[in-house]
């Protein structure tokens, strides 16, 4: 039991989420696997990478219940407050980066949702 403690620690200390190399052979099926069963809401440190300096750090969720719930509850999570941004920004870059779809709350993303979803569909996809 002790070697397999050691190993999860091992593993663990060695995995880098932020880092583009992790994806190189493709999705790391057996890492997410490993953060799912031992640390499923895991706290990922943000090393320097591409000539990025380190950011802040965030937590990855890997269970789909996890990530469903904090999609589900923007009042608790917020996408407009920090999300994506590796480097801290300029007030005035940081208020055009939240008009993105991406790093808005409700009820903006979901008004904006509704108006895109159709060019979206299966069919509508297969037209371009």
């Amino acid at each position: 039991m002790q070697s397999d403690l050691g190993r999860q620690d091992s593993y663990h200390a060695t995995l880098d989420l932020s880092d583009p190399k992790t994806f190189v052979g493709g999705v790391p099926h057996e890492t997410f696997r490993w953060l799912r069963e031992h640390d499923p809401v895991h706290w990922q440190p943000e090393k320097g990478v591409s000539g990025m300096p380190p950011g802040p750090g965030y937590w990855a969720l890997t269970r789909h219940a996890d990530v469903a719930f904090v999609s589900k509850n923007p009042e608790i999570f917020s996408s407009e407050i920090g999300t994506s941004v590796m480097v801290e920004l300029p007030e005035k870059d940081l208020a055009n980066m939240q008009k993105q779809m991406i790093h808005m709350d409700p009820p903006r993303h979901t008004a904006l949702r509704k108006l895109m979803n159709p060019h979206f569909k299966p069919g509508a996809v297969r037209g371009t």
